[in-house]
Order: structure tokens, then sequence, then C-alpha cells
């Protein structure tokens, strides 16, 4: 498989576990991360520039800390793990992945 199926699948996967706990974690900052994940990750399926690699990559980081919190408290050991195995792969797929530059970005650079 491509990279692009599989990050394809990764953002799916993080849909789904996303409309799975919803009603579980609803006030933890797990979901909120895993939320701030998935949409990212739509958006940067959409339109990949750097700036939305950037920002996924650090969205995947932030997700993997807060699964790191709750593993070390012993809460939700098994959604942890997931947590941790899903944030590490999107963020290795998006770095390999080829990047278009923004115009815009180029123009305001120096500024």
């Amino acid at each position: 498989m491509n990279n692009t199926a599989n990050l394809k699948r990764e953002i799916e996967l993080t849909s789904k576990l996303y409309y799975k706990s919803k009603n579980q974690f609803k006030s933890s900052i797990i979901l909120s991360r895993l939320n701030e994940v998935r949409k990212r990750g739509k958006i940067f399926l959409k339109n990949n520039t750097i700036k939305n690699k950037e920002l996924l990559q650090c969205s995947c980081i932030n997700l993997y800390i807060s699964a790191s919190s709750n593993y070390t408290l012993g809460h939700f050991i098994k959604f942890s793990i997931v947590l941790f195995g899903i944030s590490s792969r999107i963020y290795t797929s998006v770095q390999c992945y080829s990047e278009t530059i923004d115009e815009i970005d180029d123009i305001f650079e120096d500024l």
C-alpha cells in the first residue's frame, strides 16, 4: 500500500474511534486531542501544505502526550495503547508525505 492509502486509513480509524468513545470520554482531554487529529488529518488530505503538515504532526504529539498521561495513571490502558499506535503511525506517514508549497506563504515569508 502506498503512503496516501495508509494515511487515509488511519484518519478513518480516528473518526471511528472518536465516534465510539464520544459518550465515554465526553469531557476528557484525550477526546478533544483525538478530534483535533481527526479534523487536521482531513484538512491535510484535502490541502497538502507544509503548514498543515506541521499542525497535524503537532496534534499527533499532543495526542501521544495526553494518552501517555492516562497510561501512567493506569486509566484506560488499552485505549491509550491504541492511541499511541495511531498517533505515531500518522506522524510517521505524514513525515514521509510529499508536500506542496503555498505561494502565499512564499510571498509573505520574509515579512
